[in-house]
């Protein structure tokens, strides 16, 4: 999988085992660009990115994926959202230098633009955040599964690479032959023990410990936000009419930031009062 900011799934080991690769190199290089992110910070966000839209595979239509975590240790917090059609955008926020321990709570939410459709709280506590991102899946799904997330950063801490691979073990079949659990685990076992080279290089080649990676599907993946200029003044407007008011009585450009973009919406003394008199009407 050399080409860049895509989703593929697909099938592996006689066609027993479903995969699902990610690479999000360049949007993982934008959420740092614009949360001016650290090399460390930049690496668990990129990790949390690959985690999002890997979860993302079984939505359709109008519906999106939401991955919030909320760490106590580090003290962080993010937050990725993943569309139907590809579409990502992410925010990271943390006080405190990365800790060897992970210690949190992470939520999932399926929705689509009317209502919620599945929520999943998984509190963790693991050595990195790709285990604890695991460990969510797992008891998310119920199914066997092994995950591997890279990100490859430059002295500077920008992203070379941030790729990431899931394997699931496929129920029974009467199509293709079974492979037992116990297969599965032998099979997966050396995933992590690969080289940095030698990972990179299977994705690319289509082939990965030692079996092909038949590709199914494929999903061109880019950063885009959904704030807008209509989406910040419906914020303003449900704030209420005396909060409006007490801004209109500073007589001076009110300012609203999109968390996900940084992408600035100001409106004037008038445009405030327009929102009071639509309260008022």
């Amino acid at each position: 999988m050399s080409v860049q900011n895509k989703l593929i799934s697909g099938l592996s080991y006689a066609f027993g085992i479903r995969y699902l690769c990610v690479d999000v190199t360049e949007i993982a290089q934008t959420a740092r660009t614009k949360h001016q992110l650290n090399s460390t910070r930049t690496k668990l966000c990129a990790e949390g990115i690959i985690a999002t839209v890997l979860m993302s595979a079984q939505i359709k239509g109008e519906e999106r994926i939401s991955l919030h975590m909320q760490l106590e240790q580090p003290s962080a917090s993010f937050m990725c959202d993943v569309t139907a059609k590809g579409h990502v955008r992410a925010r990271f926020r943390s006080d405190d230098p990365a800790k060897e321990l992970i210690k949190g709570v992470i939520l999932v939410i399926k929705h689509n633009a009317s209502r919620e459709l599945y929520r999943g709280v998984t509190e963790v506590s693991h050595n990195s955040l790709q285990e604890a991102l695991l460990n969510h899946l797992k008891n998310s799904t119920q199914i066997h599964s092994a995950l591997r997330c890279e990100v490859n950063q430059d002295e500077a801490g920008n992203i070379i690479r941030a790729t990431g691979i899931l394997f699931e073990l496929l129920p029974k079949s009467k199509d293709f032959d079974d492979i037992s659990s116990e297969d599965f685990k032998n099979h997966i076992s050396p995933l992590h023990n690969l080289s940095l080279e030698e990972f990179f290089d299977g994705l690319d080649d289509n082939k990965l410990l030692g079996k092909e990676l038949h590709a199914m599907q494929e999903l061109a993946l880019s950063w885009q936000c959904h704030c807008s200029e209509q989406r910040a003044e419906s914020l303003l407007f449900s704030l209420g009419k005396a909060e409006l008011e007490d801004m209109r009585s500073e007589n001076k450009t009110q300012e609203v930031v999109c968390d996900f973009c940084n992408t600035s919406y100001r409106f004037s003394p008038d445009q405030i009062q327009a929102l009071i008199d639509e309260h008022t009407s």
